[in-house]
C-alpha cells in the first residue's frame, strides 16, 4: 500500500531529481584515470542520453495513442448517456453505468494526457552557453581535462533528470491503464446483473 501511494505521488511530483551535488562530485576522481578512459566514459555516457531520448520519443507516442482511445470511449458512453437519460426500459437502467463508464475512463484519458506533457527532459548536447566559466560546476578550474569532468558530471545530472520523467510517465500509463480495466470489469459486471435482473 505504501509502495502504491508512493508511485502515485510521484505521478504529480515534478521536480527535479534528488541528486545532490556531492554526490556528482565523486565524479571528480575521473581525473586520476587515463584521458581515453574518461573519454570513453563520456561517449558512453552520451549514448546512453540518446537512448532516454528514443525511449522518450516513443513512449510518448504510446501516451498519444492511449489518451486518444480512453477519450474517445469516454465521450461515446458520455454520448449513450446524454441520447438515452430519458428513455424507459432497460436503456433507462444502462444509462447509469455508462456515464460511470465515461467518468471512470475519462479519469485516466486525463491521467495519461498529464504524462504527455513536455517535462524537464534533457535532449543529447549542451548549450554553448553553459560552457561559460561562471557555468561550471567548479568555475575555479577552467582546463581541458576539467572540462571533461564538468561534462560528465553533466551527463549524469541529465540522465537522473531524464530516469526520473521516465519512471513517472511509466507509473502513470501503468495506474491509468489498471484503473480503467477496473471501472470496465465493474461496469461489465454492472450491466450483467441488471440484465439478469430484466430477465429474471
Amino acid at each position: 500500500m505504501n509502495k502504491m501511494l508512493s508511485e502515485i505521488a510521484q505521478i504529480f511530483n515534478t521536480k527535479d531529481h534528488d541528486l545532490k551535488e556531492h554526490e556528482l562530485n565523486k565524479l571528480d576522481k575521473l581525473i586520476k584515470l587515463d584521458p581515453q578512459i574518461i573519454a570513453s566514459v563520456i561517449e558512453n555516457g552520451e549514448e546512453f542520453l540518446k537512448h532516454q531520448f528514443g525511449s522518450h520519443t516513443s513512449g510518448t507516442n504510446r501516451s498519444f495513442l492511449i489518451a486518444a482511445f480512453l477519450f474517445t470511449m469516454s465521450a461515446n458512453f458520455f454520448s449513450f448517456f446524454a441520447l438515452n437519460h430519458e428513455r424507459i426500459g432497460l436503456y433507462q437502467d444502462l444509462i447509469w453505468p455508462s456515464l460511470l463508464m465515461s467518468l471512470g475512463l475519462g479519469f485516466p484519458a486525463m491521467l495519461v494526457a498529464f504524462s504527455i506533457i513536455p517535462g524537464r527532459f534533457s535532449y543529447p548536447g549542451n548549450e554553448p552557453l553553459l560552457w561559460l566559466p561562471q557555468n561550471w560546476y567548479d568555475p575555479k578550474k577552467v582546463d581541458f581535462d576539467a572540462s571533461q569532468i564538468e561534462r560528465a558530471k553533466t551527463l549524469q545530472y541529465q540522465i537522473e533528470r531524464n530516469r526520473k520523467v521516465l519512471n513517472r510517465k511509466a507509473i502513470t500509463l501503468k495506474y491509468a491503464i489498471g484503473f480503467s480495466f477496473l471501472v470496465a470489469i465493474g461496469c461489465m459486471i454492472w450491466v450483467l446483473l441488471i440484465i439478469q435482473i430484466k430477465l429474471d
